[in-house]
C-alpha cells in the first residue's frame, strides 16, 4: 500500500500502475479508488495510471478542516507534486468531474487532456432535490439503509437484476463501504454549491464529455451544457448504463477514453 503525507495532513492513499504519461482517475462521491477497478488494467497498458482514496474515503482518513472542492483540488495537486507529475491527463467522474473542472480552470498547466464523465457545471432544482433526498435518507435511516438503496440511483434496473449482490449489503459491509458517515455527509454538501458554468469557456484542455441517457443523477442535459461551453470539447453518450456506466459499460467506456487520448495526443 502507498501513502503520501504532506505537511500536517493525514496520509492520502494512492495506487499506481503502468508507465508512460500519467493518467489520473478521480472518483465521485464515494471517493474510493476501487471505483476504477474496470479501468486500471486496461489503461495501464499505455499509461501510468494513478488512483487515490479521497479524504474520509477508503484508506484515507478525514482531515480536520472543512471539506470543499478547493481542499480536494489541493489534495490532488499535493499528490501530483509528491509523485513529480508536472502535467497529467485527467478523468473525473461525477464529483470527480467537478474536481477535474476546477483543476483545469485554476491550474491549466497541470492538465493535459480532460475527460468529464457524468458531471455537471451548475445544479438545477431536480439535482438539488435528489441530493437533499439522499442526504436526508442517510441522516434519518443510517449508513446501512443508505448503502442498500443507493444502487437504485446509480445503476440501471436491468443491471441490478443481473447483480443482486449490489443490493444485498449487510451490517459488516458498512465499515468497508462507508468508513466515515460524517465525511460522506460533508462531501454531499459540496454537490449543490459547485458551479463553474460561467467559466467553462476558459478551459484550455482538449476535453471529452461523457454520459449515459438513463443516468438519474447527472442526465445528458448536463453533459450537453458542458460540451456547448468548453471550447475544445466533444461528446460521447451511451444509450444505457446509468450513473455508474464506467462499470456497467466498462469495455465501451475504456475504448472511448483510450481512443480520445490517442486522438488528442
Amino acid at each position: 500500500m502507498s501513502f503520501v503525507q504532506i505537511n500536517n495532513e493525514p496520509p492520502l492513499y494512492f495506487e499506481k500502475a503502468g508507465e508512460d504519461k500519467p493518467l489520473i482517475l478521480i472518483t465521485g462521491l464515494s471517493g474510493n479508488a476501487s471505483f476504477w477497478h474496470c479501468q486500471r488494467e486496461a489503461f495501464a497498458e499505455a499509461h501510468q495510471v494513478i488512483t487515490y482514496d479521497q479524504r474520509g474515503s477508503g484508506k484515507s482518513p478525514l482531515n480536520q478542516g472543512d471539506i470543499s472542492i478547493d481542499h480536494m483540488v489541493t489534495d490532488l495537486l499535493n499528490l501530483m507534486n509528491w509523485l513529480d507529475i508536472e502535467e497529467a491527463d485527467i478523468v473525473g467522474h461525477s464529483l470527480g468531474g467537478a474536481i477535474a473542472q476546477t483543476l483545469a480552470l485554476n491550474h491549466p498547466d497541470r492538465v493535459g487532456r480532460l475527460v468529464l464523465s457524468s458531471t455537471w457545471s451548475k445544479p438545477d432544482l431536480r439535482f438539488l432535490r435528489l441530493h437533499e433526498l439522499r442526504s436526508a435518507y442517510l441522516q434519518e435511516f443510517g449508513a446501512l439503509a443508505y448503502l442498500k438503496t443507493n444502487p437504485l440511483f446509480l445503476y440501471p434496473a436491468w443491471w441490478l437484476r443481473q447483480h443482486p449482490e449490489l443490493l444485498e449489503v449487510a451490517e459488516q459491509d458498512v465499515s468497508r463501504l462507508m468508513p466515515d458517515q460524517v465525511a460522506t455527509l460533508a462531501r454531499m454538501e459540496v454537490l449543490p454549491v459547485f458551479e463553474t458554468f460561467e467559466f467553462l469557456s476558459n478551459i484550455q484542455s482538449s476535453t471529452l464529455v461523457m454520459g449515459a441517457d438513463d443516468d438519474m443523477v447527472t442526465p445528458t442535459s448536463m453533459q450537453e451544457e458542458l460540451v456547448e461551453c468548453i471550447p475544445d470539447a466533444r461528446i460521447k453518450l451511451f444509450s444505457r448504463g446509468g450513473h455508474f456506466y464506467p462499470q456497467v459499460r466498462a469495455e465501451a467506456f475504456n475504448q472511448a477514453v483510450l481512443q480520445f487520448l490517442d486522438d488528442a495526443s
